[in-house]
């Protein structure tokens, strides 16, 4: 029996009922080029996620190259959606198969990039000023 859309599901020893929702996979981008916009939306056309030019309560996805303040990376984070680098959905569509596991999100989380970079970065630049240096690594 195929399942659809609203279809009831009994299961266990406790006869519990669940009912099937369909939830579609929304993403949206910030501050990405054009060209990188055009490769996502080719991404997500081949793995069926829609695409959305503004923010709503049905994104699941916030992809950012880098992360810079905007309204929404504000609007991500305070409805603590993922924030991806484009690299995610590149891994998404090159799975193997439906099968594979979907690929961690936090392996592609341009917020905690951009942390690592910038703590990287201040230490290079600590470490210079304790070694008695004074000017900034890049």
């Amino acid at each position: 029996m195929p399942l659809t859309q609203g279809c009831s599901i009994t299961v266990g020893v406790n006869n519990s009922r669940l009912r099937l929702e369909w939830e579609d996979l929304v993403a949206c981008h910030s501050l990405l080029s054009k060209d990188q916009a055009a490769a996502l939306l080719t991404s997500c056309a081949q793995l069926g996620i829609h695409v959305s030019k503004t923010w709503s309560e049905r994104v699941r996805l916030l992809v950012m190259h880098q992360v810079q303040m905007t309204p929404k990376l504000l609007l991500a984070l305070i409805d603590q959606k993922d924030i991806v680098t484009p690299d995610y959905m590149t891994a998404l569509r090159n799975r193997a198969g439906l099968k594979d596991p979907i690929p961690d999100p936090l392996t592609y989380d341009a917020v905690w990039e951009a942390i690592r970079d910038e703590a990287q970065n201040r230490i290079k630049h600590w470490r210079h000023r304790i070694s008695g240096e004074t000017r900034v690594c890049a």
